[in-house]
């Protein structure tokens, strides 16, 4: 529909056409996209996956500082131009999660275990790059802790954070790759400074979490919530009663 030959397809723009149909009312729809040009893990190979962790990432952060989508959550109390319990603490999170994300690289061979932790790191980052005191790393003596002041979410981590999103996105759609990789690996590769505090954030490093989950249980008309103890054993009692 662009006028053929054999380039690479653009994906987006047929489905934005497609968006534009006159489709009829009143029935389902289906759209086959079919095509053998690059698509975006061929383009962008091993850089793909934690780019689009980062991508996501990215618009969590930036989305939740909406009232509006608040709002379709349940938090009926969030104020346009105000910043929510759930958004600092979601900001304060990623950049906890960034820190953390040492735990997962090798300086020896430069290399990230995670490609989401990789993404974190990014995004902490560019929240550091953004300045103001925005973000500040705290360091000890066995000891590393992150903040994030609350009272600049609005005006300095969101457009910072949007930047940053919108650079990627422009990378991903016209398919530069050496200038996303080039890009990206400015926010992604640890400094000297921070794979100096890599030991003590392995030093502080807590064993994995185990989730149990409950199940529901209907008993004639009643449902009853049936709980496990919260270890290794009750997780593997509560697989066993699900699939017995």
């Amino acid at each position: 529909s662009t006028g053929g030959g054999d380039a690479p397809e653009a994906y987006e723009y047929a489905l934005r056409k497609a968006n534009e149909f006159s489709w009829t009312g009143g029935c389902s729809k289906a759209l086959v996209v079919i095509g053998d040009g690059q698509t975006w893990d061929s383009k962008f190979q091993s850089w793909a996956s934690t780019v689009e962790e980062c991508r996501a990432e990215s618009v969590g952060i930036y989305l939740c500082t909406e009232a509006d989508l608040l709002h379709v959550f349940g938090h009926e109390d969030a104020k346009e131009g105000e910043i929510h319990d759930i958004t600092y603490i979601n900001w304060l999170l990623m950049a906890r999660a960034g820190l953390r994300a040492l735990e997962v690289y090798n300086p020896s061979a430069s290399k990230w275990g995670q490609a989401h932790m990789q993404a974190r790191f990014s995004i902490l980052n560019v929240m550091l790059e953004a300045g103001q005191d925005f973000v500040r790393i705290n360091k000890s003596k066995d000891n590393v802790t992150v903040t994030v002041d609350r009272s600049k979410i609005l005006t300095v981590g969101k457009p910072a954070v949007g930047k940053f999103l919108q650079t990627l996105q422009v990378y991903k759609s016209t398919g530069d790759f050496d200038a996303m990789v080039a890009f990206y690996s400015k926010y992604c590769t640890p400094s000297a400074e921070f794979v100096a505090l890599r030991d003590i954030v392995l030093s502080r490093k807590k064993p994995r979490s185990v989730f149990v989950q409950a199940h529901t249980k209907v008993d004639g008309t009643e449902v009853t919530l049936v709980d496990f103890e919260g270890s290794v054993s009750g997780l593997i009692q509560s697989f066993v009663t699900r699939f017995a």
